[in-house]
């Protein structure tokens, strides 16, 4: 997320769903979303509407989606909260792309979905720049992996 504000810069709209309040808390503590929800992926229907509710009105769906959810039966949520010429980026191994398929499918959405398979060059740079950066977003990291 600090990557894509750095790139949206003040035009366009960050919203997070995190399930772990602690991680939503980090994710605040940030300060690169536009938008929080706790809410749970594997429970599509009842998280759209926490969205719904979260965006006060406005428009709710996303131009790109980026799913990193590390459960399974998180699919569908992502579908319905994507723009139907929207973009999806799947980056989980919990993630069924033959439900992903069939879910757009079932819903007439022609979301692009994508699989990310890790390889970015100079990932490596661009992750350091990013702790170096958001000072915050490194104390997170050292809490959470020293």
């Amino acid at each position: 997320m600090c990557a894509i504000r750095q790139r949206l810069g003040s035009h366009g709209e960050v919203l997070a769903v995190e399930y772990s309040e602690q991680a939503l808390h980090d994710v605040a503590s940030l300060n690169v979303a536009d938008v929080l929800v706790h809410g749970n992926a594997s429970q599509a229907l009842e998280l759209v509407k926490k969205v719904q509710e979260a965006c006060a009105g406005q428009d709710y769906l996303a131009d790109l989606a980026i799913n990193v959810v590390n459960v399974p039966n998180t699919e569908f949520a992502t579908i319905l909260l994507t723009k139907p010429s929207g973009c999806i980026l799947f980056f989980s191994m919990a993630t069924s792309f033959t439900v992903a398929a069939l879910g757009a499918e079932g819903i007439a959405s022609q979301v692009e979905m994508h699989i990310g398979n890790g390889y970015m060059p100079d990932k490596g740079a661009i992750s350091l720049q990013l702790l170096r950066d958001y000072p915050v977003l490194r104390t997170i990291f050292t809490r959470r992996f020293s």
